[in-house]
């Protein structure tokens, strides 16, 4: 069996790309990435600066594009890309894609 009958949820990606000259916006990336979504941690962390944030681990289809910065939607929450991981070796390849929720 194939680990994406475990893909449970369908997010949304942004992406900053370039548009005129320097300047740079946030564009819909991908409308609907099959996935699952688990929290790595119980508890909230604390960054340096003081904020609050949770980590959280995306696990979808080994060719999504998707890279560090691009942000996920799902639903109200937001997330940042924090790291990829991708496992393409045997029978159950899948990226690993580390997220953050309440990051700016």
């Amino acid at each position: 069996m194939s680990i994406s009958r475990l893909y449970d949820k369908t997010v949304t990606t942004q992406r900053m790309v370039s548009t005129v000259g320097n300047k740079k916006q946030l564009t819909a990336y991908l409308t609907s990435l099959a996935c699952a979504i688990q929290s790595t941690e119980s508890a909230v962390s604390q960054s340096l600066d003081g904020s609050f944030y949770q980590t959280y681990v995306l696990v979808c289809n080994i060719d999504t594009d998707i890279i560090v910065g691009d942000r996920v939607f799902f639903g109200t929450k937001v997330f940042i890309v924090r790291g990829i991981e991708a496992y393409d070796y045997g029978r159950n390849q899948h990226l690993e894609v580390t997220i953050m929720e309440g990051e700016t």
